[in-house]
């Protein structure tokens, strides 16, 4: 039986904010974090794909990075709603 092998990075946050952060992870979200926070991006995929952080600075603007995308999404989808409201089928 193979042993399994010890993990690259320890997590550092919690297990649940990790999964969050995992669910909510898109394609070019390393870099656009990494850009925003001012640190490399291999500092943003640590956290992302391991959840090993390790200053709270780093914690925080990944949260609100993210929390901020739900809100302008939502945004986005309410104003789309109303627009189709407004305007008639066109078929």
């Amino acid at each position: 039986m193979k042993k399994k092998r010890p993990a690259r990075f320890n997590r550092t946050i919690a297990i649940e904010l990790h999964k969050q952060w995992r669910k909510l992870e898109r394609k070019n979200d390393a870099e656009n974090i990494a850009e925003r926070l001012g640190v490399s991006k291999p500092t943003i995929d640590k956290a992302l794909i391991y959840g090993c952080v390790h200053q709270q600075k780093l914690v925080d603007g990944i949260t609100k990075y993210f929390a901020d995308r739900i809100i302008s999404e939502k945004e986005d989808a309410s104003r789309l709603k109303e627009l189709a409201v407004k305007q008639p089928e066109t078929i």
